[in-house]
């Protein structure tokens, strides 16, 4: 697994980026990604290009998961995100800082 996540936008309009590599995640934050990227899926939530409505000092997150050879990606809004997703991606990019 790779993870590569953009979050763009806020107050200050400044992108952050980080590359992890899956070891970089414990078990239980791969479960909670998992779970939160499928749940998306499965509400037809966003995907590439189907970003909801943005709105000023909002976060733009894209994640793009590589794993097994398949690569899936995640372009949203904070407010599309349930919570714990979107903590869980905010605490990816400070551990890239």
């Amino acid at each position: 697994m790779h993870l590569e996540l953009i979050r763009s936008g806020g107050f200050a309009g400044i992108s952050r980026r980080v590359s992890l590599p899956g070891d970089a995640l414990a078990s239980e934050e791969v479960v909670q990604l998992e779970r939160g990227l499928q749940a998306l899926a499965s509400e037809g939530g966003a995907g590439p290009g189907r970003s909801g409505p943005g709105g000023a000092d909002r976060y733009q997150y894209d994640l793009t998961v590589e794993t097994d050879g398949q690569t899936r990606h995640l372009s949203a809004g904070e407010a599309e995100l349930p919570a714990d997703l979107r903590h869980l991606l905010d605490d990816l990019l400070a551990r890239g800082a």
